[in-house]
């Protein structure tokens, strides 16, 4: 009697644990046989409840140690990720360093960029004076080209003029030199002519001239004449 009170007592516990245990997890699954197998399996039915949390403990180990290698192949990543941080860290250090020196060489640059264009205005500042008082030259280089070509072409005329006027004394000059030889041709011809000496004077109007001098009072013919008496 008193093996069956605590028998009982035991199936009581059993099912009073039954339940109050908590539910597994959905990720678990635990094959139980049914009730009258373990009935034939177990003379007690918390020794099947043992053995049933046993093979949940187990499973959770397994799941455990799945989740630790899980965790450890995290942690790898994790680690390989805060080595690939760290490089790309680096990298953009150097980055910035690089571009805080490209930065400078710019400012740099900028600052010979502006002295260049405040040089480059001073000297096209002074090219364009130059450019202009060489203009102003080469307009005065030509008004007096063209002050002298009106000079030459008035000179020429002058010239002409000159040479109309010699060639028309010649021509009076060896008329009268014909005339004084005493052979005055009326269709003579110029080419037969002898060569006249231009400066040469004939006697007859040596006498001319002279008389015209004397008659005009010339005191330099008067003391020739006073001398040659």
């Amino acid at each position: 009697m008193k093996q069956t009170k605590t028998s009982r007592k035991r199936s009581n516990a059993v099912v009073e644990q039954t339940e109050i245990a908590p539910r597994p997890l959905p990720q678990l699954s635990v094959q139980t046989a049914p009730v009258r197998e373990v009935i034939r399996s177990f003379s007690d039915q918390l020794d099947y409840q043992l053995w049933n949390m046993g093979q949940i403990i187990n499973i959770c180990r397994a799941d455990r140690n799945t989740r630790f290698q899980d965790l450890s192949r995290e942690r790898e990543a994790r680690s390989g990720l805060e080595q690939t941080m760290s490089r790309l860290q680096e990298e953009l250090s150097s980055t910035t360093s690089k571009h805080l020196g490209l930065h400078d060489q710019y400012c740099l640059l900028g600052k010979k960029y502006d002295e260049l264009q405040s040089s480059s205005n001073l000297v096209n500042a002074e090219l364009h004076r130059e450019l202009s008082a060489a203009k102003d030259l080469l307009e005065r280089q030509r008004e007096r080209i063209h002050a002298c070509e009106m000079d030459l072409r008035q000179f020429q005329r002058k010239v002409d003029d000159q040479a109309q006027l010699v060639k028309t004394q010649e021509d009076i000059i060896k008329d009268l030199y014909a005339r004084d030889q005493g052979r005055t041709p009326p269709f003579r011809d110029l080419v037969t002519l002898p060569k006249a000496d231009f400066f040469s004077v004939s006697p007859k109007m040596e006498e001319e001239h002279g008389q015209s001098r004397e008659g005009n009072g010339d005191p330099q013919h008067v003391a020739k004449r006073q001398r040659s008496q």
